[in-house]
């Protein structure tokens, strides 16, 4: 009889084995990725390459049987905001359809390299756009009714 531990340990270990195919696949195309797969969450950072973004990269893991990615400051810190599945076993089953095993595996590769780059492209683009909408400052722009107290503070 097998036990829970047994099972977890599985999972863990299964998880391990998909980031360690993204982060070649991912390497393979040039990408700067960090890898954390011998973290108590393992996951792998993918650098975002464009200079104009507020964040630095994003965080791949796996969180049940399904890999995500969400915004991540910097390598070391913990991500924040939405997360995007990245739905590899689905898009290996598409391309399967249409060709052979072999070829279908290194679509999936061009796939998950593109689906970075052009989350950076329109993450780039959406910030711009936000900062232009907020009067070209390049900062977000905070209206306040109340009264600023902070230059009342005395420092000794």
């Amino acid at each position: 009889m097998k036990t829970f531990n047994e099972f977890v340990n599985k999972k863990s270990i299964e998880g391990i084995t998909h980031l360690e195919l993204i982060r070649d696949a991912l390497k393979k195309d040039g990408s700067d990725v960090g890898d954390h797969l011998k973290e108590e969450d393992p996951y792998l950072y993918v650098h975002n390459k464009n200079e104009n973004l507020s964040f630095n990269g994003v965080r791949v893991y796996k969180i049940g049987d399904i890999m995500a990615y969400r915004i991540q400051k910097e390598e070391k810190t913990h991500p924040y905001g939405r997360a995007y599945l990245l739905d590899i076993e689905n898009m290996f089953n598409e391309f399967l359809e249409d060709m052979e095993e072999k070829e279908a595996g290194e679509k999936v590769i061009d796939e998950i390299s593109n689906e970075f780059k052009n989350f950076f492209k329109k993450c780039a683009k959406l910030e711009k756009d936000f900062f232009k909408d907020a009067g070209g400052l390049g900062q977000i722009i905070i209206k306040s009714t109340g009264t600023d107290y902070s230059n009342t503070v005395h420092r000794k």
